[in-house]
């Protein structure tokens, strides 16, 4: 039994969160499934007889990001679901870390754990499990064509199992959010099914149907036997669609109400199923009311039934309010009675699961006293009753009968380890007393057990409550960051005046003409005020090219560096994050970006243990969380004031999507691509290394708030120009109005004012 806490925590949630994982410890769960670095700390330092699974979430997609996991003493972990074969292969057989992968179910279109939309945009974050599903919506060009753009097919790899486990992937994962126990019975029983080699042909097609008819969208393989797949989005409608039963042969009736769908299915209906029929948009569903199996030439008094058989043809009637349905259109199965009876689920009896205590017992029997003592770990407790107790009949049967009543611990959290009887006397003790006796002991180790808990959650809570640190004079200090060295071609010595960190991403630059472009930079603001970032994503095949870079600019003497993924410890030093040595000549200081989530106290010391000496909070936080933060950590803490923040990071080229064909790497589009949602949010789609990054066409901003940030403790803020090209002038103008607390026009503030959900 597997446990998920993979969602980001809130400063004022780690009490709930602490006496959650101490409950959870106390049962005997089998694994936590994780993604916030304050619960790996919390786990780590306060519960470690509890195994840590990385959760997709992480954003783990490459074998150095596996072996930082297995470092830090993760027992597995569930990788990104946009890895090929391929990368999924090299990191099971290599890692040292139990790999987990995606088999079937839902897909994301960004990577899971960098999907800001929900959050930035509409107030409820995909990270904390709330995500509003802003990719299901359909999205409007400039030329008024409306298109599911980013909406994702489930993925589903029955025919890659065999791959899979030669791969070596230790487990498979079936995605089951929001799903029925008849959706997790009929996909486990296939892919099980599979994994025995039982099926035939015809038994495999019944087992995809039976699932088609719970829940099902179209299914694609995703990237698992090619990084160029195009297969991967729905752009026509969205939602659920069924098993295909037949093709619209006629409507009869139309407008009335007695309006009749024929067809002939293709598989068996009965009366109370649910069918669908495709529609622009979202699919038209409608109950089977009432069914009529007609003869074969279609015309003439049919017969009303409660099921057909399959290769009938037949006629539903429609809804009164039924759209118009097109001659041929694909009908679906979308809910089938037959399928929830072959499934049956049965509820376990309350307790039969229950995990118990084992706890050691010694009674010692007095003329005048019978006392009990029970112990389990290190608590212990006492239970007395006074009385007379005579000799009894038959003592040597009196033991036998003490230890059968001490073994009635059913309804109770408690089972028996060992038992003695101090009865020197071999007095008689009545059942009725022992059973009393029983109950008066076992209650008080329960409450002393509790007692022992509760003194050691608190004080746990006690270590972790935020410090309220006396900040340093306010001398605030900027910082700016950019993927493109031509975003800030226009600023000149002025204007660095006031800038005391350049962070340059180096995802975007080419190899030959980075150190180039850096020792320009050096020379003109100091080569200790320069921070070199590694990007967020790094695929296999993008792995020689980065290590290269890393190398190249080691051997120059860029010692500052800055970390998006747990993959970076890594690639910037292959030793174990715990014990990562920053007097390394080439590490002289590492800080992490917002994608390694802080937000909450716990997050923040996890960082530090792991070498970092700067963190950036995340753009999705609020003042009220990011201000319990500051008052600790104002001096480490980076505050980003303006971005284009990632909404999306994702290997399916949506641009593809929209103009129906891929353009080639070679030939991919630099631009901007506008979009309105159906909510109307007005997106642009990036591309960086042939990777679609979604932002918002408005930036990010909350330079009003400066002031109550500085009061609160921020002492660094920064300036991003990323994931999108800016005009040089355009940068510098920007940053002249941000220095002197100006916002720019057309901006958001996303969450900052209010509380993440």
């Amino acid at each position: 039994v597997f446990v998920t806490i993979n969602t980001l925590v809130l400063n004022h949630e780690i009490p709930e969160l602490i006496e959650m994982l101490a409950t959870i410890s106390e049962i005997g769960v089998d694994a936590v499934i994780v993604q916030d670095l304050g619960v790996i700390h919390i786990i780590k330092k306060y519960f470690p007889s509890l195994t840590l699974h990385g959760s997709t979430q992480l954003a783990i997609h490459n074998l150095a990001g596996a072996i930082a996991l297995r470092e830090m003493g993760f027992r597995r972990v569930t990788l990104a679901r946009e890895l090929t074969l391929k990368e999924i292969s090299t990191i099971a057989k290599q890692s040292g870390i139990e790999v987990e992968t995606f088999l079937h179910g839902a897909l994301c279109y960004s990577y899971s754990g960098l999907c800001l939309y929900s959050s930035m945009l509409r107030g409820s974050s995909g990270n904390r499990g709330r995500c509003n599903y802003p990719c299901r919506d359909s999205f409007e060009q400039k030329s008024g064509k409306k298109s599911f753009t980013f909406s994702m097919k489930d993925i589903a790899l029955p025919d890659d199992l065999a791959s899979l486990r030669e791969a070596g992937v230790a487990s498979l994962k079936i995605e089951g959010r929001k799903k029925s126990p008849l959706y997790v019975a009929a996909t486990t029983s296939y892919y099980r099914a599979l994994l025995d080699g039982k099926p035939g042909p015809e038994e495999k097609k019944s087992y995809e149907d039976d699932i088609k008819t719970i829940f099902s969208r179209p299914w694609t393989n995703l990237y698992v036997r090619s990084s160029n797949n195009t297969d991967t989005v729905d752009t026509e409608t969205v939602g659920h669609r069924g098993a295909p039963i037949g093709k619209v042969q006629t409507v009869l009736n139309t407008g009335s109400n007695n309006a009749r769908l024929q067809f002939r299915t293709e598989r068996p209906i009965e009366r109370h199923d649910g069918m669908q029929i495709d529609l622009p948009g979202r699919p038209f569903g409608f109950p089977v009311d009432t069914l009529i199996i007609m003869p074969e030439s279609g015309k003439g008094q049919g017969k009303t039934v409660f099921e057909a058989p399959a290769g009938s043809f037949v006629q539903v009637v429609l809804p009164l309010d039924h759209p118009e349905i097109s001659k041929n259109a694909t009908i679906y199965c979308s809910s089938s009675q037959a399928v929830k009876r072959r499934y049956k689920f049965t509820r376990p009896k309350p307790g039969e699961f229950k995990i118990r205590k084992g706890i050691d017992v010694e009674i010692v029997v007095s003329e005048s006293h019978l006392t009990a003592t029970a112990s389990h770990s290190s608590a212990k407790a006492k239970s007395e009753i006074i009385g007379s107790f005579e000799k009894g009949k038959k003592p040597e049967g009196m033991e036998a009968m003490a230890k059968q009543s001490f073994e009635k611990l059913g309804d109770t959290d408690f089972t028996l380890n060992k038992f003695s009887l101090n009865n020197p006397s071999k007095l008689f003790v009545p059942v009725s007393i022992l059973n009393r006796l029983r109950r008066d002991v076992t209650s008080n180790l329960r409450s002393e057990i509790a007692t022992q808990t509760k003194t050691v959650i608190n004080g746990i809570k006690d270590s972790l409550k935020t410090l309220s640190i006396q900040a340093s004079a306010p001398e605030v200090k900027w910082s700016i960051k950019t993927d493109a060295f031509s975003n800030i071609s226009a600023f000149d010595v002025s204007d660095w005046k006031d800038i005391s960190e350049l962070v340059v991403d180096i995802g975007n630059e080419s190899s030959s003409c980075l150190t180039e472009k850096l020792d320009k930079y050096s020379s003109l603001i100091g080569k200790d005020k320069i921070r070199i970032a590694l990007p967020v994503i790094t695929r296999d095949i993008e792995e020689n090219g980065l290590k290269e870079k890393i190398d190249k600019l080691k051997s120059h003497g860029w010692t500052r560096w800055e970390a998006s993924n747990l993959s970076a410890w890594q690639f910037l030093h292959p030793s174990p994050p715990s014990a990562i040595n920053t007097t390394k000549s080439f590490i002289s200081e590492l800080s992490s970006d917002f994608q390694l989530y802080v937000l909450n106290r716990a997050a923040a010391l996890q960082l530090s243990q792991l070498g970092v000496k700067r963190f950036t909070l995340s753009p999705e936080d609020g003042l009220e969380n990011m201000s319990g933060l500051l008052r600790e950590f104002g001096a480490k803490a980076t505050v980003i004031i303006y971005q284009d923040t990632p909404m999306f990071i994702s290997e399916t080229c949506a641009y593809s999507k929209i103009i129906g064909k891929c353009a080639d790497r070679k030939k991919c589009f630099t631009g901007e691509f506008p979009l309105v949602s159906g909510k109307k949010e007005h997106v642009i789609v990036t591309n960086r290394n042939c990777r679609s990054v979604v932002i918002s066409a408005t930036p990010y901003c909350i330079v009003n708030h400066m002031k109550s940030l500085v009061d609160t403790g921020a002492r660094r803020f920064r300036v991003d120009y990323i994931f999108r090209n800016y005009e040089p002038d355009r940068a510098v103008e920007i940053w002249h109005m941000l220095r002197n607390g100006k916002k720019p026009k057309s901006t958001f503030e996303a969450n900052f004012t209010s509380t993440i959900l």
